[in-house]
């Protein structure tokens, strides 16, 4: 008995188009005073044909965190032009406050997705500066994904 080679309906994916509802930043507070700021833009949505068991569609998603930090003028120095080893990022600075929020995402037929950036450690390489003299810093991000029915 010869396979088919068509595939299932439920196999084939496809990329939907979506609209940006909100991406704001999510800030977190640092114990030596640095604030981290993160925004995990959507990029690509790919859609199984059919939807789940309660009628959620099957996504897929492309997503990039974007990280940037801002700095007081006291924690600042020389530039050390050199690009620390991963070991060098030593020092693990507490995150004091948190201010997380959601982007938002409208499929084209009607789905919102819900993406959070989530700060999980943020570790210092002690004495090490950029180019600009600002402390460098090696972050570990998640992105939390909800997927909602249309209204």
């Amino acid at each position: 008995m010869q396979k088919s080679s068509e595939p299932k309906p439920e196999d084939v994916v496809i990329e939907i188009d979506f609209d940006v509802i909100s991406e704001d930043w999510t800030r977190y507070k640092l114990k030596d005073g640095t604030t981290i700021r993160i925004r995990t833009p959507l990029m690509k949505v790919f859609e199984s044909k059919g939807k789940g068991p309660l009628g959620y569609p099957n996504i897929g998603i492309v997503q990039a965190p974007v990280v940037i930090s801002a700095f007081n003028a006291s924690q600042t120095g020389p530039p050390s032009n050199i690009i620390p080893k991963p070991e060098e990022y030593s020092e693990e600075v507490a995150i004091i406050e948190r201010h997380e929020k959601e982007q938002e995402y409208r499929t084209q037929d009607g789905f919102t997705i819900i993406l959070k950036p989530i700060l999980v450690k943020a570790f210092k390489a002690p004495k090490v500066f950029n180019p600009f003299g600002e402390p460098v810093y090696q972050v570990q991000t998640q992105a939390i994904l909800d997927v909602r029915k249309a209204r």
